[in-house]
């Protein structure tokens, strides 16, 4: 359907118009003015596709009107009909742009004509317009998707060499800036998938500086902010506290936002990211709640036990080497609720206390000082505090009949049901949290056995099953991608494709084609 505008002081004038448009079946929807200055009004407010106005009108005739119109529209279609075939008439509308000149009386062939070639050229322009701007769509995501790349590879430790530096001005991957700072984005449950969009929207409105962003995956994202001055710490503050409140009126958890430290060469954001992934692992260490935290600040202050933590501690071991269990498991007890309570000391130095406590039982049984380093790497990979008193109870509670092999044996059960449950719920909005729960294992204990067991994470074992999947329907289904993507776990198709994309090196559509 195409919007016509009829334009003319004499009613009948329009009414005529109006009746052969109906009359010969074209598939419009007309509005009507009585002179140029009530047209000019509506067309500045609305879209319309044709104008057909008259010449000689009062208040702005149509030549005036189409001028007026020309500073903003250079695409409408105008036809004039008028009874005034004047050459000067004829010239101005040429000079301006107008489609055909029809003089009055109308001829009605004549008339017909010319509106069948006027709506051929609308509906050859609305094509064009389409297509330049699928163009447009699809070039904006291919650059899109190649700063995406840059990024991963950047904090990945890609070299920054003439290769780089050429993708980065072909993509227009601006790092012609003095300092640079990354900000991590942590959720404990997947929605970088369904709310990707929305965050990138409102990240224009959080963040005044240039900056670029790409989600690592459904848990993770990550901001490069570009600027010619080193930002403050108010600054920063300020952004990431709108980042929670993004969370919080999204009715979602709040995330931890992690800035890592300014640097003045886009070389070093392999290492300031590694920093920052190693202070979010510490300092998720015993919290529920999200928070602002920065990577400058990690590790800075010298931290002095109390006299109080410090004599429980020798309390605790002393026990341990008199055997006394349970007294030392109730002062154990104690020792955490010290813990909790105090909040001078780091996660990083709570875990070097809790690890001179495995220290001392594994020298005194004997029996567990083959596990003693792994269980070390188990503390330090655990985020809660109940999590290392579970490790240094089970220790306590099973020092006469825990071996290795039946530590390795369970461990690898409770690996096995993990893969199998994902295997059956890969499709379904499962997390870590979730699952850790249905083995009745903490989050962060399970997320490292996994890793230990398997090698990858649990996350990009999920999305590595679900895109095998993918490819799997792709090869032997006729189905829609958008249902492919939905049937394997992925709310949102643009996320789906970017992820099949970096994990087979070919879009579904791309893949498809070849695989056929």
């Amino acid at each position: 359907m195409f919007n016509v505008l009829i334009v003319d002081d004499e009613k009948f004038e329009r009414d005529g118009i109006k009746f052969l448009l109906s009359k010969y079946n074209f598939n419009v929807s007309v509005t009507e003015a009585q002179n140029g200055k009530e047209a000019l009004d509506y067309l500045l407010q609305h879209e319309v596709d044709v104008l057909i106005t008259d010449i000689r009108m009062p208040i702005m005739d149509g030549i005036s009107l189409v001028k007026s119109l020309r500073k903003h529209n250079e695409s409408l279609k105008i036809v004039i009909s008028s009874a005034y075939g004047e050459f000067e008439y004829a010239k101005k509308a040429i000079e301006l742009g107008v489609e055909h000149y029809i003089l009055k009386p109308v001829d009605i062939e004549e008339f017909i004509d010319v509106i069948r070639k006027v709506f051929s050229s609308c509906e050859a322009g609305r094509i064009e317009k389409e297509r330049r701007e699928k163009l447009l769509a699809g070039y904006h995501r291919s650059i899109k998707y190649e700063k995406e790349q840059i990024m991963l590879d950047l904090i990945h430790g890609a070299v920054v060499d003439v290769p780089m530096k050429t993708r980065m001005r072909q993509s227009d991957f601006d790092y012609q800036y003095n300092c640079f700072q990354l900000i991590l984005i942590q959720a404990n449950f997947k929605i970088f998938d369904w709310v990707a969009y929305r965050l990138e929207n409102d990240l224009r409105i959080m963040i005044q500086t240039p900056y670029d962003h790409v989600n690592l995956n459904e848990y993770q994202s990550v901001i490069l902010l570009k600027s010619h001055h080193t930002l403050v710490h108010s600054e920063l503050l300020e952004i990431g506290n709108r980042m929670q409140q993004f969370f919080t009126n999204n009715d979602m958890t709040s995330a931890w936002i992690v800035f890592g430290r300014s640097i003045n060469k886009i070389e070093d954001l392999h290492d300031t990211y590694a920093d920052m992934e190693t202070m979010l692992d510490y300092h998720l260490f015993g919290r529920e709640e999200g928070s602002v935290l920065f990577a400058d600040q990690f590790f800075v202050k010298e931290e002095h036990p109390s006299s109080i933590i410090n004599r429980d501690l020798e309390d605790i071991k002393c026990l341990i080497r008199l055997r006394n269990l349970k007294e030392g498991k109730r002062h154990i007890s104690l020792f955490f609720d010290e813990l909790q309570d105090n909040n001078h000391f780091s996660s990083i130095y709570v875990k070097h206390m809790c690890v001179e406590i495995i220290k001392e039982i594994c020298a005194n049984y004997p029996i567990h000082a083959h596990k003693f380093q792994s269980v070390i790497r188990d503390v330090y990979v655990i985020r809660t505090p109940a999590d290392i008193k579970k490790i240094i109870y089970a220790l306590l509670d099973n020092e006469d009949s825990d071996t290795t092999s039946d530590n390795i044996d369970q461990n690898r059960k409770v690996i096995q049901e993990v893969i199998d449950l994902i295997a059956k719920q890969y499709n379904q909005d499962i997390s870590l949290d979730t699952i850790a729960s249905g083995v009745h294992l903490s989050p962060s204990y399970l997320s490292h056995l996994f890793k230990k067991e398997t090698g990858e994470s649990m996350v990009k074992y999920i999305t590595s099953i679900r895109l095998k999947e993918a490819s799997h329907y792709l090869r032997s289904t006729n189905m829609k991608i958008v249902d492919i993507s939905k049937e394997v776990g992925f709310s949102n198709l643009p996320y789906f494709c970017t992820l099949f994309k970096n994990y087979y090196g070919l879009t579904p559509a791309k893949y498809r084609e070849r695989v056929e």
